[in-house]
């Protein structure tokens, strides 16, 4: 199977990046101060906040793991998805207005409100070491999905991703992340929308899928169908989300308390409705392609198969944007915490604010620095989807 981009699609991908420096650039201008830097100055608008929530939350791990999952089993892995939407559910009702009310920068720094400043740092430190490990699964999913299309191999896609990656949200701030989260998502869904149709095509619609794997349009086949498994998922999920930083963070940037919670419900929305248009190209692939050597390379192998020169690469493009939303944002609350939660609170109580948005900047290519290093590792663990699961368990429940 030759996988190899067009002359187009390197235009495509070109024209993007270049689209998303011009918006880092032009936000970076009204970087002033830590808090426009690492929460926009509480005013950025609840949609775009939403949006932005969304594609922080899913990255190309969706079109590696959930789509191996797709590929293997089917339609369960929409019923694996829909664990993100509980959580949102759940932070809208009950949390998205007790964030806002209270005007926080860093999610950690209510710990010693509530608690104590051991409570605080505990769960700083903790939970650094949780999200650099979240953000290497990440970054290692969108290294293998360009390693099938261009000569890149696994490391040197990582390497050239985190670098770009890192520099965006160094530059950018929270303001940056946010609106290149909305122009990010209008590319996605433009390209998967394109992609689902032919896929359906080349297959034979849903009958033709039920004619060949009739299993595949099952919601609870395969192992990752049992209830109990499931069960113990959503809530594992549940709980991973509303300690999310990157979550919380979403409801500290808005204006007020409403639009704090309608951010969790726009979240939870996007989330009921796009999960089964972005893995039904997956599904399609186990007939296309039957002996794929890795399931994780299912949505990428279907790309490459129907889509023509330009589109290939606006494809590619949206993959990475994904990825960019969702890391970056990632950077940012890292970055937050250990500038308030550690930085300040332990080393500089007196900090001027201009130390604050250096120190941030310092921490935020750190940060960068340690995700592209370890990600290049996650193979040990057998892939995007269990060393997903494996970390989450281990580290986001304690």
């Amino acid at each position: 199977m030759d996988f190899a981009l067009q002359s187009l699609d390197y235009w495509a991908i070109l024209i993007y990046m270049l689209l998303m420096a011009g918006i880092g650039l032009f936000f970076g201008w009204f970087i002033k101060d830590a808090s426009a830097y690492l929460k926009g100055s509480g005013t950025i608008p609840w949609v775009v906040a939403g949006i932005s929530n969304f594609m922080a939350l899913f990255s190309t791990f969706v079109f590696v793991a959930y789509a191996g999952v797709a590929y293997d089993d089917g339609l369960v892995a929409v019923t694996v998805m829909y664990c993100t939407v509980f959580p949102c559910i759940f932070a809208a009702v009950f949390l998205a207005k007790r964030w806002r009310r209270l005007q926080l920068t860093s999610p950690i720094e209510y710990l010693e409100v509530r608690f104590n400043v051991s409570i605080r740092q505990i769960t700083a430190w903790g939970g650094i070491i949780m999200r650099l490990i979240d953000n290497m699964v990440r970054l290692y999913a969108i290294g293998l999905f360009l390693t099938v299309v261009t000569p890149l191999s696994l490391n040197e896609a990582i390497i050239i991703t985190g670098i770009i990656v890192t520099i965006y949200t160094l530059v950018g701030g929270l303001w940056a992340v946010t609106v290149m989260g909305t122009v990010q998502f209008v590319v996605l869904i433009c390209a998967t929308l394109i992609l689902l149709p032919l896929s359906l095509s080349e297959v034979g619609g849903l009958s033709g899928i039920y004619e060949k794997t009739p299993k595949h349009l099952n919601f609870f086949n395969g192992p990752k169908g049992v209830p109990l498994w499931l069960l113990a998922y959503y809530l594992m999920i549940v709980i991973k989300y509303n300690e999310n930083w990157t979550f919380i963070q979403r409801f500290f940037c808005v204006r007020d308390e409403k639009a704090a919670a309608k951010v969790g419900y726009l979240t939870a929305i996007l989330f009921v409705i796009f999960p089964i248009v972005f893995l039904l190209p997956a599904i399609a692939a186990r007939i296309m392609f039957p002996d794929l050597p890795n399931s994780e390379m299912a949505y990428v192998a279907v790309s490459a198969k129907l889509l023509p020169a330009g589109l290939m690469g606006v494809m590619i493009a949206s993959m990475f944007a994904a990825t960019m939303s969702s890391l970056t944002a990632e950077y940012n609350a890292i970055s937050a915490v250990l500038t308030t939660d550690i930085y300040k609170r332990i080393f500089r109580k007196q900090a001027s604010d201009k130390e604050l948005l250096n120190a941030a900047k310092v921490f935020t290519l750190l940060t960068g620095l340690v995700v592209l290093f370890g990600s290049v590792y996650v193979t040990v663990f057998g892939g995007a989807f269990e060393a997903n699961k494996l970390f989450t368990g281990i580290l986001a429940i304690p």
